[in-house]
């Protein structure tokens, strides 16, 4: 059976039940970007899992096995292919299409990804990125709970044409335990994903979730630092375009893997057109409503 999606300006035709992510509208149909089923990985593949070797990258063709579960196959941009282990969970391995693979198929077509959640704000999106722990999930979940509209989580897909767009991810955020903690939620009441410190709640956000590109207004780069209450820093020049370049998802493995002068030219873009921030929130306490009130002056002061 086929199921028809739409992802980060992306339309999926799946073989795969996919509840986390929004149908796809019959005008959506006319073209599909990427393609998801279930086949058999090739005796080559199989014999290098058997050597110890779990994945294997080039350009054109990225995969990936996951013990237990799967072999993921990435392919030119345009198709996943999952061969499934004998007990492989669904649930499990949606975790994976929806995040390792569609960041290959992404990195495949070439798109500058911001390893960061969006939030909408007065119509437009403010990219909160950061380090893993720096809080860009607890920020950004707390703007939504304040009723901002939440673009997408994760990955912050870049529009290339004209002036820079963010597009729509799924309705769906994946918060640390901490945050739990500090935005109220019950931790009952959620799927909970991965082991100690990677340990994660699913949570849905289908009322705040705004199904459209939107125009990007700025990026707040967070960090934590030796600060009593949360200060900010306009970046400039070089440093701007570091601070866009080190948080670009999987930098580390897009440099592995050879970059091409295009997307150098699409960052410094974004970076020339785009105000930059960096937002340092004490380490050694709570600031979420000093950090809220910030963002809303930064916005108050682009607009």
């Amino acid at each position: 059976m086929n199921n028809f999606y739409t992802v980060y300006g992306l339309t999926i035709k799946s073989d795969v039940l996919l509840p986390e992510l929004i149908c796809a509208d019959s005008q959506d149909l006319k073209t599909v970007d990427c393609e998801i089923h279930y086949g058999l990985v090739d005796e080559e593949i199989k014999q290098t899992i058997a050597r110890g070797k779990m994945a294997q990258y080039t350009p054109q063709k990225i995969w990936f096995h996951i013990k237990a579960l799967a072999t993921f196959i990435i392919v030119d941009g345009t198709q996943i292919i999952i061969d499934k282990c004998q007990d492989g969970k669904e649930e499990r391995i949606r975790l994976y299409l929806l995040g390792t693979c569609l960041g290959f198929i992404l990195f495949q077509k070439n798109r500058l990804v911001i390893h960061g959640g969006t939030v909408c704000i007065n119509n437009k999106g403010m990219i909160f990125t950061g380090k893993s722990g720096a809080g860009k999930s607890t920020l950004t979940s707390a703007l939504r709970l304040k009723g901002y509209g939440f673009v997408t989580d994760d990955l912050s897909v870049l529009v290339k044409n004209g002036y820079p767009e963010v597009e729509s991810g799924y309705p769906q955020q994946k918060l640390c335990e901490d945050a739990m903690k500090n935005l109220g939620y019950n931790r009952d009441h959620y799927q909970q994903i991965g082991e100690g410190s990677r340990m994660k709640y699913l949570i849905p956000v289908k009322d705040q979730f705004v199904n459209q590109s939107v125009p990007l207004q700025g990026i707040c780069e967070i960090t934590l630092g030796q600060v009593e209450h949360v200060e900010k820093q306009y970046l400039r020049g070089s440093e701007k375009i570091n601070a866009l370049y080190q948080n670009i998802y999987n930098i580390d493995f897009k440099e592995y893997m050879g970059i091409n002068p295009d997307y150098f030219k699409h960052c410094i873009s974004v970076a020339q057109k785009i105000p930059i921030y960096r937002i340092i929130r004490p380490q050694d306490h709570v600031s979420i409503e000093e950090e809220i009130q910030l963002v809303e002056h930064l916005v108050n002061q682009l607009d």
